[in-house]
């Protein structure tokens, strides 16, 4: 299936206001997070050239806001992880049309951990996660995200000497462990959160205050939950938010290409 941008960004928006009714429904926390919540400030919708929509849910609601959205989410749409998809490459859920991957037309539902305070252990605990992403990553190597079309043969081949030696690592035992890392510091008791699977090293440890009771703020025509302390946050990532970026930065593709998965007959 190829989508334009608003195409694309017009069904990722449908997902999010669908969940977001569904959390402000059974009272599950979640706040808009990374380009999604800059878009909602900057843009009161989303950044024009941004493909995906970002949420966070602290790691303590995460099991209920799994089993409600997928009780509640229209049959439109589908929640994939690696609970029911043994297939699935990520950390954290993906909420996507049913029929389609969730590779490029999502929304990431990233896990909000606890973490420890001191540097040293939250080097450690990223290196940790990451390591862990890594064997999901190459355990999975059809579903995986990797490039094929766009690097040469020798890459090519050492990607399948990784994916040869993870069949030596058990699923369930990897899954434990990835389990046993996201409650390790639980999100309740802990002053310092993290996204377990965030992409900006240690810049994802932040104060649990950020989040606070959360805020409200306009996205396309309806209402999301936001972090309390939004401006902090985004500048903490971002720094001046509200400068646009070059515009080679802000390059569109004519279309994207959704491919279709066989896995959604399962969920829902």
């Amino acid at each position: 299936m190829k989508l334009t941008l608003p195409e694309l960004q017009a069904l990722e928006t449908e997902i999010l206001k669908e969940v977001t009714e569904i959390c402000q429904r059974n009272n599950i926390d979640y706040y808009l997070a990374y380009g999604s919540l800059l878009g909602a400030v900057r843009h009161q919708g989303p950044i024009p050239w941004d493909t995906d929509v970002d949420i966070a849910v602290p790691e303590s609601q995460l099991p209920n806001f799994i089993k409600v959205v997928r009780a509640e989410l229209s049959d439109k749409f589908y929640l994939n992880f690696y609970d029911l998809n043994k297939s699935y490459v990520n950390m954290y859920p993906r909420i996507g049309l049913k029929g389609y991957s969730t590779k490029l037309l999502h929304i990431d539902v990233y896990r909000i951990v606890g973490a420890p305070q001191e540097k040293k252990e939250q080097q450690e605990f990223k290196k940790k996660a990451k390591y862990l992403s890594y064997i999901l990553q190459y355990k999975n190597l059809k579903e995986g995200y990797f490039a094929f079309n766009k690097i040469s043969l020798k890459e090519k081949l050492v990607i399948y000497i990784r994916a040869f030696f993870m069949i030596f690592v058990p699923k369930k035992k990897l899954l434990r462990k990835i389990e046993d890392l996201c409650a390790l510091y639980p999100f309740e008791t802990s002053e310092i959160t993290v996204n377990i699977s965030g992409g900006y090293g240690e810049k994802e440890f932040i104060s649990k205050k950020l989040y606070g009771q959360g805020a409200i703020a306009e996205f396309d025509g309806f209402t999301v939950k936001v972090p309390e302390n939004y401006k902090e946050y985004l500048e903490h990532f971002y720094g001046d938010f509200m400068q646009l970026p070059p515009k080679k930065e802000r390059q569109i593709k004519d279309f994207y290409h959704i491919s279709k998965s066989k896995y959604f007959s399962k969920v829902n």
